[in-house]
């Protein structure tokens, strides 16, 4: 029901979601970009978090240095955070660990494959 309310919300097509379980604040992810060969890169991908609010950081590709504070953002239970079509190519996205106690967070990503 999240992913089809998503899906009405944002005019958008996904047909997948990934569960990620973060323990604690020592459980992290690292830069990465969501870019699987399945995956519809002229779609949106969508992430709702559940339980602890942690941060996700952005970057350009090739960035190097401290990540700017506008690049922050919280992720509070209940939020959505929306990665535009296009944003894999030319980012990427990390959770990072946190500095105090936390507890634990899931986020549940929601995609589009090609079928």
């Amino acid at each position: 029901s999240i992913m089809e309310k998503i899906n009405e919300t944002l005019d958008s097509k996904f047909n997948i979601v990934v569960l990620n379980y973060y323990e604690g604040q020592h459980n992290h992810l690292g830069w990465h970009a969501d870019d699987s060969p399945e995956q519809d890169s002229t779609r949106p991908i969508a992430v709702v978090s559940f339980g602890a609010a942690r941060y996700i950081y952005v970057r350009e590709n090739g960035f190097k240095g401290t990540v700017p504070d506008e690049n922050k953002f919280l992720l509070t239970p209940g939020s959505l955070f929306v990665m535009p079509p296009g944003f894999q190519d030319t980012h990427q996205h990390k959770i990072p660990k946190h500095d105090t106690f936390c507890g634990g967070r899931i986020s549940f990503t929601y995609r589009k494959l090609d079928r």
